[in-house]
């Protein structure tokens, strides 16, 4: 047997000895496997649903079986178009996830695990949610954000990208025969941005347009009411597993952009914008320079060498405004993490500037673009998505005080969950925290 057999051979025997070992751990009750039966992790996790194909987009739409639309109609969350629910379809199972019962044995729980304990009213069930006040916290909520004693509570860009969710997927558009908008607009009938299927291209010309040309994203609404499907309009915090709720939705200003991008030459700049109300943030790559510079409401911040990495065939970018913090990474390196400070005068000046900019929700408020100039430049994989917009219980906005023991959980589908915010005791004792998810799997139908 050759040396490349003898290492195959042993692979294949540890894999197997692992998952063997994984099994009877499992089977043990160390690791135990559950199934999510309700929809208030959703969609993160999935308790039983129905899902279809929209027939535009072609984008998978899962839905929550307990409360199927009473009209028949689904909307599809990524481009607005009806689509019929059929009575006759087959539920979909809940997911399974595996339950490490020792991970609080050796430290203590973290905001942000997602975690499985018994229900506080109804001992006999168990329930999935996520960790968002630790223990002696007071915990609140205010504009959709989580605040803890006072001060908001950020997430770091790994914890946002496992909890932000899909509000827009390039790669999945209606069919030009439909006559719809495109998403990605230019400002300028002369613009050198031009759109190639799911893909951005811009393709500079001799004496072209300068400085920067731009490309905005522009959001559609995206459920159920009396609107007009391709209408410009805020993001607001409909999720399309809800399709039968109905309640007032709000704005949700927390948004993140992700693509992949494909630089010419190396010379000429890309920039990115993002506003949060009227706060503008532009970040600029100059290639010529090798430089980032970043900008505020037009103010240079601060300028920093443009890593290697950069200049790769087709980077990973990420862009988000969250958590009154901005962030942006290249290919998963945070290289700006801007971070507002929370005192009380910057959260007077900035519920003013809430309160005008909420005054007319038929405008977009937050922005997204990005400008190119004197290079090629090759977008793609283009997504917007934006953060869980957290909310009280009703139009009050009450706070929450924990024991010394005690944690503040809530479900990722805010609107439908039944948590912290509703129990007569708002914490959930540590010690009754059963485990933490440790993995989460579809289950094979």
């Amino acid at each position: 047997m050759t040396a490349t057999g003898r290492i195959v051979r042993w692979s294949v025997l540890v894999i197997a000895i692992a998952m063997g070992a994984i099994r009877l751990v499992g089977l043990h009750g160390i690791w135990p496997a559950v199934r999510i039966a309700e929809g208030s992790m959703a969609p993160n996790l999935l308790g039983e649903h129905f899902q279809l194909t929209c027939r535009d987009c072609r984008m998978v739409v899962r839905y929550d079986a307990h409360a199927p639309p009473r009209d028949g109609r689904v909307v599809c969350w990524n481009c607005g178009a009806d689509n019929d629910h059929r009575i006759d379809q087959r539920v979909q199972a809940g997911q399974r996830v595996l339950i490490d019962r020792r991970a609080f044995d050796w430290r203590t729980p973290n905001r942000w695990d997602v975690v499985a304990f018994p229900m506080p009213d109804h001992p006999s069930r168990w329930a999935v949610k996520r960790i968002l006040g630790l223990p002696g916290e007071r915990i609140q909520f205010r504009q959709g954000n989580v605040i803890a004693n006072g001060r908001i509570v950020r997430k770091s860009l790994a914890q946002l990208r496992r909890m932000a969710l899909l509000v827009h997927d390039n790669d999945r558009q209606p069919p030009r025969e439909l006559g719809m908008p495109p998403r990605w607009r230019t400002e300028f009938p002369d613009s050198e941005w031009h759109a190639d299927g799911s893909r951005l291209l811009f393709r500079p010309q001799e004496g072209g347009r300068q400085p920067l040309d731009w490309t905005f994203y522009q959001h559609w609404p995206g459920y159920a009411g009396v609107v007009t499907r391709a209408e410009p309009s805020p993001i607001l915090d409909n999720d399309g597993y809800n399709q039968q709720l109905s309640r007032r939705l709000n704005v949700v200003t927390d948004i993140m952009l992700a693509c992949r991008i494909r630089i010419g030459d190396g010379h000429g700049r890309l920039a990115f914008e993002i506003t949060d109300l009227t706060d503008r943030y532009r970040i600029e790559l100059c290639f010529r320079h090798r430089q980032l510079v970043w900008f505020r409401n037009f103010d240079e911040r601060s300028r920093v060498t443009l890593p290697r990495f950069a200049f790769a065939r087709r980077v990973l970018v990420e862009l988000a405004w969250c958590d009154g913090q901005l962030l942006f990474a290249i290919d998963g390196h945070t290289l700006i993490r801007d971070v507002w400070e929370d005192d009380d005068s910057d959260r007077s000046h900035r519920q003013e500037r809430e309160d005008v900019s909420n005054a007319d929700s038929r405008d977009p408020i937050s922005r997204i673009a990005i400008g190119a100039e004197g290079t090629k430049i090759t977008v793609d994989r283009l997504r917007v998505l934006r953060d869980v917009h957290y909310l009280p219980p009703s139009y009050v906005e009450p706070h929450w005080m924990l024991g010394p023991d005690e944690v503040f959980v809530v479900g990722d589908n805010v609107p439908l969950s039944r948590d912290s915010r509703h129990w007569k005791r708002p914490g959930v004792p540590v010690q009754q925290l059963w485990g933490r998810v440790l993995a989460v799997k579809q289950l094979q139908k």
